[in-house]
């Protein structure tokens, strides 16, 4: 939970809370949670993976590309097979 606090503080350092907007849950006493709390924030620099391309890449396009990158090494490696010499024993 320290990790997941951190890092959204270092996403969004100008993080603030409605204090007067918060509501606390009030029909379940065991629970430790809120049923409101506003906040507003101004976003931090963009950091991690994604960075410098925006939002990830959707699920499938992530297949594709990961396919495409398969093939590439395949075809890297039946080029190199293929140019390679192979000795053959002669009687």
């Amino acid at each position: 939970m320290a990790i997941l606090l951190t890092e959204v503080l270092t996403r969004l350092p100008a993080l603030r809370v409605d204090e007067a907007g918060v509501r606390p849950y009030e029909a379940i006493p065991l629970v430790g949670g809120f049923k409101a709390m506003p906040a507003t924030f101004t976003p931090g620099p963009k950091a991690g993976r994604f960075a410098t391309h925006g939002l990830p890449p959707a699920r499938g396009e992530r297949d594709r590309v990961r396919a495409a990158q398969a093939a590439g090494e395949e075809s890297k490696q039946a080029s190199a097979v293929a140019g390679s010499t192979v000795p053959y024993l002669t009687r």
